[in-house]
């Protein structure tokens, strides 16, 4: 029984993710430009590699040698967020960008997309969007991209 009338309780607000207003414009990269989207992890055990300097290669490639408008809001929202204490880094996604994985504290509204409390999101580069789930799937080991 407590279970059913916990379902129904609302759930707190979205905390909206401002940051000082902003235009944003899809902005020319090069490949080392994406070791600043790269999670912590991946930059100091990856970054200098041949893994890491072909995959960052080939993602940038893949990007057309555009951080889109959208993804840099993202990194600002997102650091803004983290700041506040609303998000926290959970670990590097396993393939290029190698972008960190972070989880929700409270319900957050980032760059146009919603992410409940307690789902763990991520900006995904190939798509351009936010992605988020209770919880993404973990491999042991980075990983050559597959899109």
């Amino acid at each position: 029984m407590p279970e059913l009338l916990h379902s129904h309780q609302s759930s707190p607000p979205a905390t909206r993710v401002d940051t000082v207003p902003r235009k944003y414009r899809d902005r020319r990269i090069h490949r080392d430009d994406l070791w600043q989207v790269a999670a912590p992890s991946a930059r100091s055990e990856l970054r200098g590699t041949a893994f890491g300097t072909e995959e960052m290669e080939e993602m940038c490639e893949k990007m057309g040698g555009i951080l889109s408008a959208g993804a840099q809001q993202y990194l600002d929202e997102v650091e803004t967020a983290v700041a506040r204490g609303d998000a926290y880094i959970v670990c590097a996604m396993a393939n290029c960008p190698f972008e960190p994985l972070y989880r929700a504290r409270r319900p957050l509204d980032i760059a146009g997309s919603h992410v409940p409390a307690d789902d763990e999101f991520h900006w995904n580069f190939h798509r351009g969007h936010i992605e988020s789930s209770r919880r993404f799937s973990r491999v042991s080991g980075w990983q050559e991209c597959e899109e």
